[in-house]
């Protein structure tokens, strides 16, 4: 044990970090592991996508109601135009 250093009770050479041990996220093993899977299922999402966009029923002039408000004061001798603003 003359070079090697303790780490986590491991002994591991110098110079060199100790292997821990990594979790690991499956579906980006999967994805890096299947990429021409991963491509194909992208591919089909969109495509799907697109279709539905497509067949989505538009109106070619919807009915938009422009909310009216009115308000109204009353201020005894005083002209519209300094009412106005």
């Amino acid at each position: 044990m003359s070079n090697d250093k303790l780490t986590n009770g491991n002994q591991v050479p110098d110079g060199r970090s100790p292997v821990e041990e990594r979790k690991e996220f499956k579906l980006t093993s999967f994805s890096i592991d299947h990429r021409i899977s991963v491509l194909v299922i992208l591919f089909l999402a969109v495509l799907f996508g697109v279709q539905s966009y497509l067949n989505i029923p538009k109106e070619a002039a919807p009915d938009i109601t422009i909310p009216n408000i009115m308000v109204i004061t009353t201020y005894p001798g005083v002209s519209p135009e300094d009412m106005e603003s």
